[in-house]
């Protein structure tokens, strides 16, 4: 299938327009269509398919950058996302709003790791994104010891319990998407961090041991 390639230097041009099959990318530069490559940050990519390969030469993907198939539309179709060796930032909440349970990052790349069922910073301190489905248990996930910080919008809707040890000492927090946090249940150690942020964000929680 041929997709429509274009380019704009940001979102707002690009809103409103009938067309399927676009990736929009920021780039300090625009570049002739003769010599079409990519390069900077991704943040508009629209393909009806269950797998995204993110085109190589792309430096970040951006906030939000899997947009609905349909305007209106509350997610993506993705469900597998391949990053190549070229990105190096993973901005949060990449992946919010979307299903996404499976990424393969190419070993040459400095954006994150696969660990646990979720995508971490390459140092493993920071939680990215839960892998959806692939979690430890059906709907649960459980933040491994060693964690410091978890992203905002950090999971999908389907997950419905998160596990905190108290290594986490800080939270992002997206005003935008409250909503997703509606059916959020945190478990935490009673005076941590996480019971805290759960408490100031009006998040269910549950003190554990």
């Amino acid at each position: 299938m041929v997709y429509e390639l274009r380019k704009y230097n940001s979102f707002n041009s690009f809103r409103g327009e009938d067309n399927f099959g676009v990736i929009a990318w920021e780039a300090d530069e625009v570049l002739d269509d003769d010599n079409l490559r990519f390069c900077g940050k991704l943040i508009t990519h629209v393909f009806n398919d269950s797998t995204v390969n993110v085109p190589n030469g792309i430096e970040a993907l951006g906030y939000s950058f899997l947009v609905p198939y349909f305007w209106g539309g509350w997610a993506s179709s993705a469900d597998m996302v391949h990053i190549p060796a070229s990105v190096t930032t993973i901005e949060e909440g990449a992946f919010v709003d979307t299903y996404v349970s499976n990424i393969t990052i190419d070993p040459e790349s400095t954006c994150g790791i696969i660990k646990e069922n979720g995508l971490y910073t390459r140092d493993g301190k920071t939680l990215l994104w839960i892998l959806g489905e692939n979690t430890a248990e059906d709907c649960v996930y459980v933040v491994p010891e060693g964690v410091t910080r978890i992203a905002a919008d950090f999971f999908s809707s389907n997950i419905e319990e998160v596990i905190i040890a108290n290594s986490v000492v800080e939270m992002g927090y997206d005003e935008k998407k409250s909503y997703i946090y509606k059916q959020l249940t945190i478990k935490a150690p009673m005076g941590s961090y996480a019971i805290k942020f759960a408490k100031e964000h009006e998040i269910n929680y549950e003190e554990i041991e």
